[in-house]
This record gives C-alpha cells, sequence and structure tokens, in this order.
C-alpha cells in the first residue's frame, strides 16, 4: 500500500508518505485487492477495510484502524494522549481510540442531532445515566439504561434516529425491569409467589418465581420461605404449601419439597401389622370354639348359674364363668 497525504492549504497536489511515514508500511495483499474507507467501529476515525482476493486467503477481510494519537486533539479533548503507547486516556464516561463515543452507562442526549465532526470541533458531551455517578451502576442494577450502546443494538426499524450507526444515541433513561420504576428503578416490590434476585439476569436484579418447595405469601422484596414439615409446594410461584395426606399409607414430603412419596417406616410396619392380625384372625376362631367343661348348673333368683371346671382363656376369672340367664 502507498500512502498520500494532500498538500498545505493553498496549494495542490499530493504528498507520499514513504518509509516510516507510511502507516501501512510492512502490509502486504495480492491478486487485485479491494479496500474501501469507513468508520468500521463507530468511533468517528475512518479506517480502512481490504478484501485480499488471494484463493489462499480464502477472500479474508482485514481492517487497518487509526491508532496512534500524536496530539492532544487526537482524543476529541475527552481524554488525553498517553505519550508511551500512542493511545488515549479516556475520561469517565468516553471510550473508543479517540474517546469520541460515549462509554456504557453514558448517553449523547445532549447533542443528539449533531453528528461528530472532528474538523469542526464539534464532539459529543456524554451524560452519566440515573444512579451511574452516585453508586457506579445505572439504573440501580434493576434495568438497564438507554444509552448509546442500546440504541446501536436496536434493529433498523426501530432505532431511534434513523441515520447511520456512529449517530445512534440514547436518551439516557431507566428502561426498569417489571414491577421496578422511578427513575432509577427504586421504587416497587416483588409480588406474592416472587422472591427478589441479585443477579437475575446477568448483573441486573429481578423478581423471579419462587422454586417448587418454597412459597411467599406477602409482597416484598424478601426471599422465599420453604415449605414447613409435612407441607410441600409442587410448582413454582406458590403463595402457600399444602400437606401430604395420608390414607392407606402414611405420607411425607420428599427431600426437595415438592411432592409426597411413602414414609420408609411404613415399609416396616406394614409387614408387622400384616403378620399380627393374620394371627390374631386365624387363633381367634379357635378360641372361641373350644368346649369347656360344665361342672355344676343351678337355679337361683334371677337366672341360672352355670359352674365350670376349668378357667377360660378368653373370659378368664377366678371361679370360672358365671352365666346369669334371666
Amino acid at each position: 500500500f502507498r500512502y498520500f497525504e494532500r498538500t498545505p492549504q493553498g496549494t495542490f497536489g499530493l504528498r507520499e508518505k514513504i518509509g516510516d511515514e507510511n502507516p501501512f508500511r510492512g502490509v502486504e495483499a495480492s491478486l487485485l485487492p479491494y479496500f474501501a474507507v469507513g468508520d468500521w467501529n463507530s468511533d468517528g476515525v475512518l479506517d480502512l477495510i481490504v478484501n485480499d482476493n488471494n484463493p489462499d486467503e480464502n477472500g479474508k477481510l482485514k481492517l487497518f484502524q487509526q491508532g496512534f494519537c500524536e496530539v492532544q486533539q487526537s482524543c476529541a479533548n475527552r481524554g488525553y494522549c498517553n505519550p508511551r503507547y500512542g493511545t488515549c486516556d479516556c475520561l469517565r464516561g468516553h471510550t473508543s481510540s479517540d474517546c469520541s463515543v460515549c462509554a456504557s452507562g453514558f448517553a449523547s442526549s445532549e447533542l443528539a442531532q449533531q453528528v461528530y465532526r472532528p474538523s469542526s470541533g464539534q464532539f459529543r458531551a456524554c451524560s452519566a445515566c440515573p444512579g451511574m455517578m452516585e453508586k457506579g451502576t445505572a439504573c440501580s442494577r434493576r434495568g438497564i439504561c438507554r444509552d448509546d450502546f442500546w440504541a446501536r443494538r436496536l434493529p433498523p426499524d426501530t432505532q431511534v434516529v434513523p441515520v447511520n450507526l456512529s449517530a445512534q444515541h440514547g436518551d439516557g433513561s431507566c428502561l426498569c425491569n417489571p414491577p421496578f420504576h422511578g427513575e432509577t428503578c427504586q421504587v416497587g416490590r416483588c409480588s406474592v409467589g416472587f422472591e427478589y434476585i441479585e443477579h437475575a439476569s446477568g448483573d441486573l436484579a429481578a423478581c423471579q418465581p419462587c422454586k417448587a418447595g418454597y412459597y411467599k405469601d406477602e409482597e416484598g422484596n424478601g426471599p422465599c420461605t420453604p415449605c414447613d414439615y409435612n407441607m410441600y409446594a409442587a410448582s413454582s410461584g406458590q403463595t402457600y404449601c399444602v400437606p401430604c395426606k395420608n390414607t392407606w399409607w402414611r405420607m411425607q414430603p420428599n427431600s426437595e419439597g415438592t411432592g409426597c412419596v411413602f414414609d420408609p417406616l411404613t415399609w416396616v410396619v406394614v409387614p408387622v401389622m400384616l403378620l399380627l392380625s393374620t394371627a390374631l384372625f386365624t387363633t381367634l376362631p379357635l378360641l372361641l370354639s373350644l368346649a369347656v367343661k360344665i361342672q355344676d348348673v343351678r337355679r337361683e333368683e334371677g337366672g341360672v348359674v352355670i359352674t365350670t371346671r376349668c378357667t377360660h382363656f378368653l373370659l378368664r376369672s377366678t371361679h370360672g364363668i358365671r352365666a346369669v340367664f334371666c
């Protein structure tokens, strides 16, 4: 690549920069490369984009940026030129190689219609989003700021100003996550069944439904509460827990509190009860049908007295069985 600059004002012509003065020294391309000059990274500074037609490179695109600052004006009066590295150290709220772009959390709403023109001395003034200067984070971390980065990520049909990407800007207001609102999203409480999570979505806070096994029965930004003993919540977002119901078997909540399972003690008690029941219903008819020898039968006032020779096992008494027939 050969590089030419216009001669000083008042003269006509071009002067070639050679050797170390050529910013593209050492850059090679083959087989009729195509190139274009444009603001590739939206920093207000022109870049060189080259398409190399070399078959071995498969049409690779190459990008060359202006990167070495030489004078204070190269940093758009929004930063300082670092003489050691030849790069700009931008002031807070500004970024890019020449500090002409508003950083994340800052918007150029004050100069919304003004396009960055270094030659005319016009530079964007970047204003901080609500809460950025006081707390170091925008919108109380409960929403996103409509900064310049936000505006440039919008689809073309919804962009704030229908101009080129480098001129897109936000208005610096907060887009709060529901149910939060206010200038800095500082107002709002999570509804019942929802808890406040600090890092629900990346670095943003939000209200999320209580997990299964938990509940929350009042508004507020506190956490959800696990279900009490013998209670469960089968799905998320519950405002109360329900008890496990015992039918033929004893039930208890599982370890997550999301449902009911058989109580482990059931597997021990049930076999024992079955054995005892079988023994009882097997022996009871035999005991009831045993013959009892009668020793004496006599009539007294009010009925008949029957005296047995042995003690009855089911109706045991000291002197046998006293049966009175009215």
